[in-house]
């Protein structure tokens, strides 16, 4: 990674992964002043404006979540809302999840598929887990082998904002 970004015969660098993998790349191509393009960490949040129409936007942010089944980093898996509108939207937001299919990635009605392996699914149960006490539930599918149903939950404290 860092001999990419040092090698003088690389005119540019584009990299998605962690922060700490993307100091490395920036501290090697500051040595040849080389540019670089970085994102690392996505899960950007998908906002709902005052007067949006909400038969547009409610199938749109979801689908924009779950992309990849969730498991990418441009998936917008934060909602931001119009406190006014926050009960209408909720309960939008579980009535269009709830008709999302959970299963084999080759049916074409499934929405989201199983988890791309074991050791990613062991590793978001961790937090999964942490939510508990720090959000509220909204709704939301048991696992079962590498399948987690969707969940959404809503005003998480601060300590989950950050994640």
């Amino acid at each position: 990674m860092t001999e990419l970004s040092r090698h003088p015969d690389i005119a540019k660098v584009t990299f998605t992964g962690s922060t700490a993998d993307g100091r490395e790349i920036l501290r090697g191509a500051a040595e040849t002043f080389k540019r670089v393009t970085l994102e690392l960490g996505g899960k950007g949040p998908n906002t709902v404006l005052d007067d949006a129409d909400l038969d547009l936007a409610i199938p749109a942010v979801l689908r924009m979540g779950f992309i990849n089944s969730g498991q990418a980093c441009v998936a917008g898996t934060r909602i931001r809302v119009p406190n006014h509108r926050q009960d209408e939207i909720l309960f939008r937001l579980k009535r269009e999840i709830e008709t999302f299919k959970v299963g084999a990635p080759d049916d074409p009605d499934v929405m989201i598929a199983p988890m791309v392996s074991q050791q990613q699914c062991d590793r978001v149960q961790p937090y999964i887990e942490l939510g508990r006490g720090r959000a509220s539930l909204l709704t939301g599918g048991p696992r079962t082998a590498l399948r987690i149903g969707p969940r959404l939950i809503y005003e998480a404290d601060d300590f989950l904002r950050r994640r």
